[in-house]
């Protein structure tokens, strides 16, 4: 799964990361997970395997996660989404 993050990486957000940046989102690749900083919080985005799927898993998201499978890499965009809907909520 690390692979996937890393591919992601450099076939994905880098090439979208003029667009995250002007949104307020930075982004760090560790060994096994993303770390997000969005409006001084900080978000770790790691993938998951449940029943042979893929899935982002979001932490912390409204005082628990969110899952949402990984289809493609641009299924990364639905968890910048919640990470916006997460701000709104607190």
């Amino acid at each position: 799964m690390k692979e996937y993050l890393e591919d992601c990486l450099i076939n994905y957000i880098l090439k979208n990361y003029d667009r995250y940046k002007k949104e307020g989102f930075i982004i760090w690749l560790h060994d096994d997970y993303f770390r997000i900083k969005y409006n001084h919080k900080i978000y770790k985005v790691s993938i998951i395997k449940e029943d042979k799927k893929l899935y982002w898993k979001l932490k912390p998201y409204n005082k628990s996660y969110f899952t949402t499978e990984v289809k493609e890499y641009s299924s990364f965009e639905n968890v910048i989404f919640a990470i916006k809907e997460n701000d709104k909520i607190f």
